[in-house]
């Protein structure tokens, strides 16, 4: 049975520390998924809610965020979003 699923935000999958954090996910049982930070949405509402290319998201059991310089503003918008819906965030 697969462990619980964990989300790694980062604008490139590819990046060395994006892969060394999935290869420890899985090490540690874990289901990792690495999507693209700006690829969500943040809708204010009543639960608040996080759109994935526009679809209601699934909310993972973790977030382990990796955000750059360049995405600031919006990636830590999301990150927010995801510790308001009470996802625990590694940083």
């Amino acid at each position: 049975m697969p462990g619980p699923r964990v989300t790694i935000l980062s604008r490139n999958p590819r990046c060395y520390s994006t892969r060394r954090l999935r290869e420890c996910c899985v090490k540690q049982g874990l289901v990792p998924q690495v999507l693209d930070t700006l690829q969500f949405s943040v809708v204010d509402a009543v639960p608040p809610l996080i759109l994935s290319k526009g679809e209601p998201f699934e909310i993972p059991a973790g977030i382990i965020p990796r955000v750059g310089v360049s995405i600031n503003y919006s990636g830590w918008a999301v990150v927010r979003q995801f510790e308001t819906l009470g996802v625990p965030s590694l940083n």
